[in-house]
Protein backbone atom coordinates (compact mmCIF):
# COMPACT_ATOMS: atom_id res chain seq x y z
CA UNK A 1 0.00 0.00 0.00
CA UNK A 2 2.86 2.33 0.71
CA UNK A 3 5.65 3.17 -1.67
CA UNK A 4 8.78 4.94 -0.53
CA UNK A 5 10.92 7.45 -2.45
CA UNK A 6 14.14 5.40 -2.30
CA UNK A 7 17.43 7.18 -1.67
CA UNK A 8 20.86 5.67 -2.43
CA UNK A 9 21.14 4.31 1.12
CA UNK A 10 17.70 2.70 0.87
CA UNK A 11 18.56 1.14 -2.49
CA UNK A 12 21.75 -0.32 -1.01
CA UNK A 13 19.75 -1.71 1.92
CA UNK A 14 17.21 -3.30 -0.45
CA UNK A 15 19.96 -4.93 -2.54
CA UNK A 16 21.78 -6.19 0.55
CA UNK A 17 18.64 -7.79 1.98
CA UNK A 18 17.87 -9.34 -1.41
CA UNK A 19 21.24 -11.06 -1.93
CA UNK A 20 21.99 -12.00 1.68
CA UNK A 21 20.39 -15.45 1.48
CA UNK A 22 22.27 -16.65 -1.65
CA UNK A 23 25.56 -15.24 -0.32
CA UNK A 24 25.07 -16.98 3.02
CA UNK A 25 24.43 -20.31 1.26
CA UNK A 26 27.47 -19.88 -1.06
CA UNK A 27 29.67 -18.94 1.90
CA UNK A 28 28.69 -22.04 3.87
CA UNK A 29 29.25 -24.33 0.87
CA UNK A 30 32.64 -22.74 0.07
CA UNK A 31 33.83 -23.14 3.65
CA UNK A 32 32.67 -26.75 3.71
CA UNK A 33 34.51 -27.63 0.48
CA UNK A 34 37.62 -25.67 1.47
CA UNK A 35 37.85 -27.47 4.79
CA UNK A 36 38.67 -30.75 3.05
CA UNK A 37 42.30 -31.95 2.85
CA UNK A 38 44.61 -30.55 0.18
CA UNK A 39 45.42 -33.99 -1.34
CA UNK A 40 48.98 -32.89 -2.18
CA UNK A 41 48.17 -29.92 -4.42
CA UNK A 42 51.43 -27.91 -4.83
CA UNK A 43 51.05 -25.81 -7.99
CA UNK A 44 49.84 -22.21 -7.56
CA UNK A 45 47.47 -21.03 -4.86
CA UNK A 46 45.85 -23.72 -2.78
CA UNK A 47 42.18 -24.03 -3.93
CA UNK A 48 41.07 -24.89 -0.42
CA UNK A 49 42.61 -21.67 0.88
CA UNK A 50 40.89 -19.64 -1.83
CA UNK A 51 37.56 -21.29 -1.09
CA UNK A 52 37.98 -20.64 2.61
CA UNK A 53 38.77 -16.98 1.96
CA UNK A 54 35.81 -16.48 -0.39
CA UNK A 55 33.47 -18.39 1.90
CA UNK A 56 34.65 -16.43 4.92
CA UNK A 57 34.04 -13.09 3.19
CA UNK A 58 30.56 -14.10 2.00
CA UNK A 59 29.65 -15.56 5.38
CA UNK A 60 30.91 -12.51 7.29
CA UNK A 61 29.01 -10.15 5.00
CA UNK A 62 25.85 -12.23 5.32
CA UNK A 63 26.04 -12.30 9.10
CA UNK A 64 26.52 -8.52 9.25
CA UNK A 65 23.48 -7.95 7.01
CA UNK A 66 21.34 -10.44 8.92
CA UNK A 67 22.21 -8.89 12.29
CA UNK A 68 21.45 -5.40 10.98
CA UNK A 69 18.27 -6.48 9.13
CA UNK A 70 15.88 -4.88 11.68
CA UNK A 71 17.62 -1.52 11.26
CA UNK A 72 17.75 -1.84 7.46
CA UNK A 73 14.06 -2.72 7.19
CA UNK A 74 13.16 0.23 9.38
CA UNK A 75 15.40 2.47 7.27
CA UNK A 76 13.73 1.31 4.05
CA UNK A 77 10.15 1.92 5.17
CA UNK A 78 10.67 4.90 7.46
CA UNK A 79 10.16 8.42 6.17
CA UNK A 80 7.65 10.31 4.10
CA UNK A 81 5.05 8.27 2.26
CA UNK A 82 4.83 8.61 -1.51
CA UNK A 83 2.06 7.21 -3.70
CA UNK A 84 -0.14 5.82 -0.91
CA UNK A 85 -3.43 4.29 -1.99
CA UNK A 86 -6.40 6.42 -0.87
CA UNK A 87 -8.63 4.51 1.52
CA UNK A 88 -10.86 5.43 4.43
CA UNK A 89 -10.93 3.04 7.37
CA UNK A 90 -13.62 3.60 9.97
CA UNK A 91 -13.27 2.31 13.52
CA UNK A 92 -16.05 2.42 16.08
CA UNK A 93 -14.60 3.83 19.26
CA UNK A 94 -11.24 5.41 20.02
CA UNK A 95 -7.82 3.95 19.23
CA UNK A 96 -4.40 5.55 19.77
CA UNK A 97 -2.21 6.16 16.76
CA UNK A 98 0.40 3.52 17.54
CA UNK A 99 -2.25 0.81 17.83
CA UNK A 100 -3.95 1.87 14.58
CA UNK A 101 -0.65 1.82 12.72
CA UNK A 102 0.24 -1.63 14.03
CA UNK A 103 -3.15 -3.01 13.00
CA UNK A 104 -3.19 -1.44 9.51
CA UNK A 105 0.47 -1.27 8.51
CA UNK A 106 1.97 -4.03 10.64
CA UNK A 107 4.46 -1.86 12.52
CA UNK A 108 4.45 1.49 14.29
CA UNK A 109 6.71 3.85 12.31
CA UNK A 110 5.06 7.09 13.45
CA UNK A 111 3.52 7.74 10.04
CA UNK A 112 0.02 8.63 11.20
CA UNK A 113 -0.89 11.95 12.78
CA UNK A 114 -4.04 13.47 14.23
CA UNK A 115 -5.97 15.88 12.02
CA UNK A 116 -5.87 19.51 13.12
CA UNK A 117 -9.38 20.83 12.42
CA UNK A 118 -11.26 18.05 10.65
CA UNK A 119 -14.07 17.65 13.20
CA UNK A 120 -15.47 19.33 16.26
CA UNK A 121 -13.47 16.86 18.35
CA UNK A 122 -10.14 17.68 16.69
CA UNK A 123 -7.54 19.52 18.76
CA UNK A 124 -4.26 21.16 17.78
CA UNK A 125 -1.53 23.47 18.99
CA UNK A 126 0.75 25.97 17.25
CA UNK A 127 4.25 24.83 16.38
CA UNK A 128 6.94 26.81 18.14
CA UNK A 129 9.61 26.57 15.45
CA UNK A 130 11.28 29.13 13.24
CA UNK A 131 10.65 27.04 10.10
CA UNK A 132 6.92 26.57 10.84
CA UNK A 133 5.45 30.00 11.41
CA UNK A 134 1.70 30.03 12.15
CA UNK A 135 1.54 26.31 11.49
CA UNK A 136 -0.25 23.87 13.76
CA UNK A 137 0.04 20.23 14.72
CA UNK A 138 -2.82 17.87 15.50
CA UNK A 139 -3.01 16.37 18.97
CA UNK A 140 -4.72 13.40 20.53
CA UNK A 141 -8.11 14.84 21.61
CA UNK A 142 -8.38 12.47 24.58
CA UNK A 143 -5.02 13.60 25.95
CA UNK A 144 -5.53 17.37 25.80
CA UNK A 145 -9.28 17.74 26.44
CA UNK A 146 -10.82 16.19 29.54
CA UNK A 147 -14.33 16.70 28.16
CA UNK A 148 -13.61 14.64 25.07
CA UNK A 149 -11.90 11.98 27.15
CA UNK A 150 -15.02 11.74 29.32
CA UNK A 151 -17.25 11.40 26.22
CA UNK A 152 -15.03 8.63 24.84
CA UNK A 153 -15.00 6.76 28.14
CA UNK A 154 -18.75 7.13 28.53
CA UNK A 155 -19.41 5.84 25.01
CA UNK A 156 -17.08 2.87 25.58
CA UNK A 157 -18.55 1.93 28.95
CA UNK A 158 -22.22 1.87 28.02
CA UNK A 159 -24.11 -0.43 25.71
CA UNK A 160 -25.32 2.16 23.27
CA UNK A 161 -28.66 1.99 21.52
CA UNK A 162 -29.51 2.97 17.96
CA UNK A 163 -30.36 6.55 18.96
CA UNK A 164 -27.35 7.27 21.21
CA UNK A 165 -24.17 9.05 20.22
CA UNK A 166 -21.16 6.94 19.40
CA UNK A 167 -17.48 7.79 18.94
CA UNK A 168 -15.72 6.82 15.72
CA UNK A 169 -12.17 7.05 14.41
CA UNK A 170 -11.55 7.71 10.71
CA UNK A 171 -8.21 6.86 9.10
CA UNK A 172 -7.25 8.48 5.78
CA UNK A 173 -4.37 6.52 4.24
CA UNK A 174 -3.74 9.14 1.53
CA UNK A 175 -3.02 12.07 3.86
CA UNK A 176 -2.03 9.67 6.69
CA UNK A 177 -4.28 11.50 9.15
CA UNK A 178 -6.65 10.22 11.83
CA UNK A 179 -9.85 12.00 12.86
CA UNK A 180 -12.02 11.45 15.93
CA UNK A 181 -15.71 12.29 15.46
CA UNK A 182 -19.13 11.57 16.94
CA UNK A 183 -22.18 10.17 15.14
CA UNK A 184 -25.32 8.20 15.87
CA UNK A 185 -25.12 5.69 13.02
CA UNK A 186 -21.91 4.20 11.58
CA UNK A 187 -21.04 6.10 8.37
CA UNK A 188 -20.36 3.99 5.29
CA UNK A 189 -19.72 6.67 2.66
CA UNK A 190 -18.02 10.06 2.31
CA UNK A 191 -19.50 12.72 0.02
CA UNK A 192 -17.45 15.83 -0.72
CA UNK A 193 -20.04 18.53 -1.38
CA UNK A 194 -18.37 21.92 -0.96
CA UNK A 195 -15.32 23.99 -0.12
CA UNK A 196 -14.62 26.63 2.49
CA UNK A 197 -11.38 28.18 3.67
CA UNK A 198 -9.28 25.97 1.43
CA UNK A 199 -10.75 22.80 2.96
CA UNK A 200 -13.34 20.43 1.50
CA UNK A 201 -16.61 19.87 3.31
CA UNK A 202 -17.39 16.17 3.42
CA UNK A 203 -20.62 14.52 4.53
CA UNK A 204 -20.18 11.23 6.37
CA UNK A 205 -23.33 9.27 5.63
CA UNK A 206 -24.97 6.11 6.83
CA UNK A 207 -27.04 3.96 4.48
CA UNK A 208 -30.63 2.81 4.79
CA UNK A 209 -31.20 -0.16 2.50
CA UNK A 210 -35.00 0.01 2.84
CA UNK A 211 -35.21 3.15 0.70
CA UNK A 212 -31.72 3.27 -0.87
CA UNK A 213 -30.89 6.53 0.87
CA UNK A 214 -27.69 7.91 2.37
CA UNK A 215 -28.32 9.90 5.55
CA UNK A 216 -25.98 12.59 6.79
CA UNK A 217 -24.43 11.72 10.14
CA UNK A 218 -21.76 14.39 10.50
CA UNK A 219 -19.68 16.90 8.52
CA UNK A 220 -15.88 16.87 8.36
CA UNK A 221 -13.28 19.17 6.90
CA UNK A 222 -10.87 17.37 4.58
CA UNK A 223 -7.72 18.39 2.79
CA UNK A 224 -7.97 19.09 -0.94
CA UNK A 225 -5.56 16.26 -1.99
CA UNK A 226 -8.02 13.73 -0.56
CA UNK A 227 -10.75 15.31 -2.71
CA UNK A 228 -8.64 14.84 -5.85
CA UNK A 229 -8.52 11.07 -5.36
CA UNK A 230 -12.28 10.63 -4.97
CA UNK A 231 -14.44 9.21 -7.73
CA UNK A 232 -17.24 11.30 -9.30
CA UNK A 233 -20.85 10.15 -9.06
CA UNK A 234 -23.78 11.48 -11.07
CA UNK A 235 -26.68 11.07 -8.67
CA UNK A 236 -27.26 10.13 -5.07
CA UNK A 237 -30.32 9.86 -2.84
CA UNK A 238 -29.42 11.89 0.20
CA UNK A 239 -31.28 12.57 3.43
CA UNK A 240 -30.12 15.69 5.25
CA UNK A 241 -31.89 14.89 8.52
CA UNK A 242 -31.60 11.93 10.86
CA UNK A 243 -32.45 8.47 9.64
CA UNK A 244 -35.34 8.19 12.06
CA UNK A 245 -37.38 10.68 10.02
CA UNK A 246 -37.10 8.47 6.96
CA UNK A 247 -37.06 11.10 4.29
CA UNK A 248 -34.77 11.62 1.38
CA UNK A 249 -34.53 13.50 -1.83
CA UNK A 250 -32.89 12.85 -5.17
CA UNK A 251 -29.98 15.22 -5.60
CA UNK A 252 -28.47 15.50 -9.05
CA UNK A 253 -24.79 16.31 -8.56
CA UNK A 254 -22.65 18.00 -11.17
CA UNK A 255 -18.99 17.41 -11.90
CA UNK A 256 -17.86 20.18 -9.59
CA UNK A 257 -19.62 19.06 -6.42
CA UNK A 258 -20.72 15.53 -7.17
CA UNK A 259 -17.70 13.72 -5.82
CA UNK A 260 -18.00 10.87 -3.41
CA UNK A 261 -15.98 8.04 -1.99
CA UNK A 262 -17.38 4.98 -0.34
CA UNK A 263 -15.61 4.25 2.91
CA UNK A 264 -14.19 0.90 3.89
Amino acid sequence: MLRGNYTVLRQIAVIALTVVSPLFFVGVVALAIGSRENNGYTYGPDPSTVLKAVGGVFLAFSLVVLLSAPYLIRKIYLGKVWGAQPWFFGIEGYMPLHEIEKKLLGVDLKRLSWSTTASSLSRHNLLDHKDFVNDCEGQDPTQVDTGIRARVQKAAARRSTASQEKIFTLVDTYTMTVTLFAAVKPPVAVLACGEEGGMQRALLCSYDWTNNTLYRETVLRMETPAFWRMSPIRRVRLGLQTRGKRWGEDVALGQTIGWGHRGS
